[in-house]
């Protein structure tokens, strides 16, 4: 994750892990550092804008 103090390598926590829940390029979230590189994403922010995109594309090549 990039944070105001710079690159910081994140691994999910307990509900997020349980449920599979995975963030996406662009999505806020709240994480708790372990170290200053180092840290646990808590919580993924609602989201203020999306794309919608087909869960296939190109089925009949």
């Amino acid at each position: 994750m990039q944070t105001d103090a710079g690159l910081v390598t994140c691994r999910a926590r307990g509900r997020l892990r349980q449920e599979e829940i995975k963030p996406i390029v662009g999505d806020r979230v709240r994480l708790e550092l372990l170290t200053e590189t180092e840290g646990v994403l808590t919580e993924i922010l609602p989201r203020q804008s999306f794309m919608e995109r087909p869960l296939v594309a190109n089925v009949d090549q």
